[in-house]
């Protein structure tokens, strides 16, 4: 994207670096790094699981079987309670979990080949886990009916990732040593986002958090609604419409990107459905979110998608009207006022549905041609009647 105006553009996400002296024997970063490992009393601690960050998750290959944490791939210390970890490994990043399942206990670590290579050894100081409970809840969803997971991910205070959990229920836990934290908590479709922070009391084993309230997106406030019109629109590729105008047909609004490789393989689904129910009553119009306001005409869009007409799209190009929108980095959240927040998208690609009467119907699964053409075709057909 285009440089920020200044370091501290609220407009802008913006990576904050920290510049440190190399030693002065410095040749190059190490690949590995020592993590030593220990346990409250300070001696070694020996067949502790160390990791990247835990998650709690059910077992796919098991039959009603329930959620345990977790770790990706984990490596186990020695009887010194050491473990060599090479960077490359991706099962380790900077965050450095270190867990004691057997005794309850639990610990955190941060490096980085920087940092390695001023002390190739990080230490861990493990501590009594604490099991924090959570109650998330979104009133605006239970009012609907609807159902939504909660998404949270545990952080330390530095905002670093140590732990992930996830239902539809909103009752959350953590595994967590007395100390302070943040959460990012957040759904995956009607439920808003927010962040929390959390202090976990010392000598507890358990810890009832107070209850944590979340909004309705914009798409669940939407539904059943009449859909907003599309605002702050730069121009067109094809020719220009108003959802007003396609007032019984069923409408597809694809919101996507050229910068967005799922968005770029599945628009052939769309390609397909088009073709079949254009006829049948059906209307797609594709909403583009670019980063800086850089696509704002059909040449500019044209010129970003030449390659994938060769190849991916085996020479088609967009069969239905595309409405071109700026963002601020991809981030619809803050484009405030435009249609990708005045319907809620968080994501790319998302299809919206929008009914014979020109109300939000809800997400559409667009991006596998047999199921999203046997559900249109059902749904043309109920739409009828």
């Amino acid at each position: 994207g285009a440089r920020p105006k200044a370091i501290d553009d609220p407009e802008k996400k913006l990576l904050m670096m920290t510049l440190v002296k190399a030693p002065k024997d410095f040749a190059d970063f190490p690949k590995t790094y020592t993590l030593k490992v220990t346990g409250p009393d300070g001696k070694p601690a020996e067949g502790v699981k160390v990791g990247h960050y835990m998650s709690k998750l059910r077992d796919e290959k098991v039959k009603d079987s329930v959620e345990k944490w977790s770790m990706f791939k984990p490596k186990m210390t020695d009887e010194r309670g050491h473990l060599t970890i090479d960077y490359l490994n991706q099962s380790f990043h900077s965050q450095i979990t270190a867990w004691d399942e057997e005794h309850g206990l639990i610990g955190f670590g941060f490096t980085s080949p920087a940092l390695a290579a001023a002390n190739p050894e990080v230490t861990i100081e493990l501590k009594p886990i604490c099991t924090v409970k959570l109650n998330v809840t979104c009133e605006e969803l239970k009012k609907s009916g609807k159902i939504d997971h909660f998404h949270c991910y545990a952080l330390t205070k530095s905002s670093r990732r140590i732990a992930f959990n996830s239902n539809a229920s909103g009752q959350l836990d953590f595994l967590l040593p007395a100390g302070d934290y943040n959460l990012h908590i957040y759904g995956a479709e009607f439920i808003g986002s927010k962040h929390e922070a959390i202090s976990v009391p010392k000598d507890r084993s358990e810890y009832a958090a107070p209850e944590i309230k979340l909004p309705p997106t914009a798409l669940l406030t939407l539904l059943g609604k009449p859909a907003p019109a599309l605002a702050e629109v730069m121009g067109w590729k094809g020719e220009a419409v108003k959802l007003s105008d396609l007032r019984g047909k069923v409408v597809l609004l694809e919101f996507w990107g050229y910068w967005c490789g799922p968005c770029i393989a599945s628009m052939p689904v769309l390609f397909d459905m088009h073709d079949k129910f254009a006829d049948k009553g059906l209307a797609i119009i594709g909403i583009h979110m670019d980063g800086d306001g850089e696509v704002d005409t059909a040449a500019k869009l044209d010129e970003k998608i030449a390659g994938f007409k060769k190849t991916t799209w085996k020479g088609k190009d967009l069969p239905f009207p595309i409405a071109l929108i700026s963002g601020h980095g991809g981030d619809a959240t803050r484009n405030r006022g435009s249609t990708t927040e005045k319907y809620g998208i968080r994501g790319f690609p998302s299809t919206i549905l929008i009914d014979r009467e020109g109300k939000v119907v809800g997400k559409f699964q667009a991006h596998e041609a047999k199921s999203a053409i046997a559900m249109m075709e059902k749904l043309l057909k109920d739409e009828k009647k």
